[in-house]
């Protein structure tokens, strides 16, 4: 077990402080600079240059496909992006790490039948 130690003295408590990496916009922190997004809005001017791995909300109409949440996975050689819409549709695209469209949005047949 980890034990706890109570630090009084204001200038070592200031002194720690400074020394720990803050997690921001411009730097990581302890974050990888590769890390996963969350709970970020996007939208539909921005999807196309500002897209990194993570989870995004989308409440602009992303592409005409209505409101919703995308995934976008990144692996070695391509991206994949899933959008799931408010009204249940899912759709997938895959992207090339240079940008070249693989696969455009394809409506995934989440029906029952």
């Amino acid at each position: 077990m980890i034990e706890k130690v109570n630090i009084t003295d204001a200038n070592v408590v200031e002194l720690i402080r400074e020394k720990l990496p803050a997690a921001t916009e411009a730097n990581k922190g302890l974050m990888q600079a590769n890390g996963f997004e969350q709970g970020k809005n996007i939208l539909n001017e921005e999807y196309d240059s500002k897209i990194s791995a993570g989870v995004y909300s989308s409440t602009d109409n992303l592409n005409n496909m209505g409101t919703g949440i995308l995934l976008a996975l990144r692996g070695f050689q391509y991206t994949a992006h899933l959008y799931i819409t408010n009204s249940a549709r899912i759709y997938i695209k895959t992207i090339r790490s240079n940008g070249e469209v693989l696969k455009d949005w394809t409506l995934i047949n989440n029906t029952k039948t």
